[in-house]
C-alpha cells in the first residue's frame, strides 16, 4: 500500500481491512491491537481526503467506538 498511496481502490482495500481489525479487537476488547490499527485508517484517510467510502469508514469507527475524540482522524 505504501507504492499506492494515491491509488483509491488499493487505499480503500486497506481502509476496509483496517476497518474490520478494529471491529474484531473491538468487540475483543484488544484496545491495543486496535489503537496500532487505527493508525493505519488514519494514514489512509488523511492521504485520501475526499475519497468518500475511505471517509464513510472512518465516520463509522468515530461513532462505534469513539463518538467522544473529534480528533480521531
Amino acid at each position: 500500500a505504501g507504492r499506492f498511496q494515491d491509488h483509491g481502490e488499493i487505499q480503500l482495500r486497506l481502509a476496509k481491512g483496517a476497518f474490520n481489525a478494529i471491529t474484531h479487537y473491538g468487540e475483543h476488547q484488544r484496545w491495543d491491537d486496535m489503537e496500532k490499527v487505527l493508525v493505519d485508517l488514519r494514514a489512509v484517510a488523511k492521504r485520501l481526503p475526499d475519497h468518500s467510502q475511505v471517509q464513510e469508514l472512518v465516520s463509522w469507527v468515530k461513532e462505534l467506538a469513539w463518538p467522544e475524540k473529534d480528533d480521531l482522524v
